[in-house]
């Protein structure tokens, strides 16, 4: 199993709507000591296979200020299915230990297990359980997939031989013992893009994500029907799937949830970001100050670009200097 993470950063005070839409221009002017010190921490968030973990930590020196966690519901393969509404009621009781300093936080990584099968109605209601990456009912799927196309073929199109793992396996799993199911799906996601979509109400993925679903190349950067297709899949699913981001795509603003997590005058954003490990805190673009809000990005091309400021007046603070990273290969 893969594991992503989508970063997400706050919104510096007094950015307006304009700021928000560009995400550099904010941060093009000199900011005050006053509006940086309520902006002093990053939080981690890894929503794994049996729990949620949250880790606060300062911006600046990278010390640990508080952590949490919320634990998911066990599963025993060959069936590893959970209520993906479990994993929001586990975010908040991760967050409960942090309570006391939210107010503070400057930026969100949130790093999500992959290739799970999430299926939403029209009111983005779960249709049944998710099916877990390590949900193994999916492999004759799997077999028959690879027998009727070829191991070769189907590497070729998508980077990936389908394997009880891959999420094009669960989905005709799902046609082939629910198919009541198939004309009531409205979006078909993954437990990452789950999390996503509650705290911004979109729904987007990101290059990360979407290349281990069996149903996307990344070589075009484009959903393949044909895949689906070969899987005995209708090819019109492909509109019910995630929107996919690009590396420094904006994927939303983070609402106002019952989290009550960043309720401040200027609302955070969220960009999709793909990380191969769960250390969400200590990603390059989740503690970089160079974004002016939440950001999901795809994270092995994520780069923090140093945005120009004019210089800053006589005797007024200097803010802390942009970085700039590249992500690892």
């Amino acid at each position: 199993m893969r594991h992503t993470s989508h970063h997400l950063r706050v919104k510096p005070p007094d950015c307006g709507n304009s700021d928000a839409q560009n995400g550099w221009v904010c941060l093009n002017r000199h900011l005050d000591l006053a509006e940086y010190a309520v902006m002093t921490l990053v939080l981690g968030i890894d929503s794994s296979t049996q729990s949620n973990k949250a880790e606060l930590r300062r911006i600046d020196t990278g010390e640990l200020i508080a952590t949490g966690r919320g634990r998911h519901p066990a599963t025993s393969p060959p069936r590893s299915e959970q209520d993906p509404r479990a994993w929001w009621s586990a975010l908040t009781e991760a967050l409960a230990p942090l309570a006391d300093h939210l107010a503070e936080v400057s930026a969100i990584s949130v790093a999500g297990q992959q290739h799970g099968l999430v299926l939403l109605d029209s009111a983005g209601e779960p249709l049944r359980p998710a099916k877990l990456w390590n949900d193994t009912e999916s492999a004759p799927q799997a077999t028959a997939m690879v027998s009727s196309a070829g191991a070769a073929n189907w590497a070729r199109a998508c980077g990936s031989v389908p394997v009880a793992s891959i999420t094009i396996t669960k989905l005709a799993w799902v046609a082939e013992h629910e198919p009541e199911l198939l004309d009531r799906i409205a979006h078909a996601m993954l437990p990452h893009d789950y999390l996503t979509y509650r705290l911004t109400g979109r729904v987007v993925t990101d290059r990360g994500d979407a290349s281990g679903t069996g149903w996307w190349s990344p070589i075009t950067g484009t959903y393949r029907p044909d895949l689906l297709e070969a899987a005995g899949l209708d090819a019109g699913l492909i509109e019910r799937f995630p929107s996919v981001l690009q590396p420094l795509e904006i994927a939303g603003e983070v609402g106002d949830n019952d989290l009550g997590l960043l309720r401040r005058p200027s609302s955070p954003r969220a960009p999709a970001t793909t990380w191969p490990g769960p250390s969400a805190s200590a990603s390059p673009s989740a503690t970089s100050p160079c974004r002016s809000a939440p950001r999901v990005r795809p994270t092995r091309s994520a780069r923090c670009r140093r945005p120009t400021r004019p210089a800053p007046s006589p005797g007024s603070p200097t803010p802390p200097a942009a970085t700039s990273h590249s992500s690892p290969p």
